[in-house]
């Protein structure tokens, strides 16, 4: 887990514990907040910043659906307690398996980062490949677009001659639609 989070330094993740329906609803919620704040102190000593984790215990609430066909369930089985409680009084073994499967730690992805973007860095250019102006809908898209993405920043497009050097622009977007030498600005830029 810790490579994955490597590997996408911008996901936020729950861990999330889960416990069998032994034990008091109370004890239960404690043991798996625990369970789940263990795993994400392990995942910290990894060098992980906690600001990307978050441990959430769910006791015995919410029982495992399997998503396969697991050593006697099927799959789509929810593996509740009362169906194990009384699997318990034919196939032991099974009942136990079912616990076991409820007792667990789940990685979700519950969000990314998103870094800020500094406006007076980006420049997009148009690197004059599409010959035709996009109709006016297109246009307004594309802008809703660049604004969700990029907040109410104005949008150019220029020249290729009048854009500095690859060593003076910090950061570089490029966009296909429009004619070389067009301004296109954001129509919900304030």
């Amino acid at each position: 887990m810790t490579k994955v989070l490597e590997e996408h330094p911008s996901i936020l993740v729950e861990l999330g514990s889960h416990t069998d329906a032994r034990g008091t609803v109370a004890y239960n919620d404690n043991l798996s907040q625990k369970r789940a704040e263990s795993a994400v102190n392990w995942i910290l000593a990894k060098g992980i910043p906690s600001t990307r984790l978050t441990a959430k215990g769910y006791g015995e609430r919410i029982p495992k659906i399997l998503d396969k066909d697991t050593s006697g369930f099927k799959k789509g089985t929810e593996l509740r307690h009362t169906m194990l409680d009384s699997l318990e009084k034919t196939n032991k073994n099974l009942s136990e398996l079912g616990h076991q499967l409820n007792r667990r730690t789940e990685f979700k992805i519950v969000g990314f980062i998103q870094k800020p973007i500094d406006a007076q860095n980006i420049e997009v250019i148009d690197n004059g490949a599409i010959e035709e102006l996009p109709d006016s809908n297109l246009i307004k898209n594309e802008a809703e677009i660049l604004k969700k993405k990029f907040g109410g920043n104005k949008v150019e497009v220029i020249d290729e001659k009048d854009v500095p050097k690859q060593d003076e622009v910090p950061q570089q977007i490029e966009i296909k639609e429009g004619k070389t030498g067009t301004k296109v600005e954001d129509p919900f830029a304030e």
